[in-house]
């Protein structure tokens, strides 16, 4: 199964966490702003053609979107960033999606225990 704009989100996602571990507030910025467009684009937009588990998808998308409009909230934004990442990891799984990050450390979600 293949779904270019949920890895796009999954990938911008997994950056943002990074990010925030990082203590880069304005790199932060751009990358939820990227979020936010990618995650209403990719709930408003059709399901792909032959996607299973549609309806599950449909709801978890919804949740997305309502995640995406929390992104506003600059007192929670990091809350609303590491909340992200399992929705779009559960959208994935749900869709049948291969959840791989290109990322140079290789080393799954403990991004805080690498230098980079």
């Amino acid at each position: 199964m293949q779904w270019p704009e949920l890895k796009a989100l999954d990938t911008l996602s997994a950056g943002a966490e990074i990010v925030i571990e990082r203590g880069d507030e304005e790199m932060l910025k751009q990358l939820v702003d990227q979020m936010k467009v990618a995650a209403t684009a990719l709930a408003d937009a059709p399901l792909p053609a032959g996607v299973k588990n549609s309806g599950d998808l449909e709801h978890l998308l919804g949740s997305l979107k309502e995640l995406a409009a929390t992104l506003d909230d600059s007192e929670h934004v990091h809350d609303a960033v590491r909340a992200f990442h399992p929705v779009v990891e559960k959208l994935m799984e749900t869709a049948g999606v291969p959840h791989t990050h290109d990322h140079h450390d290789h080393t799954g979600h403990d991004h805080g225990e690498h230098d980079h």
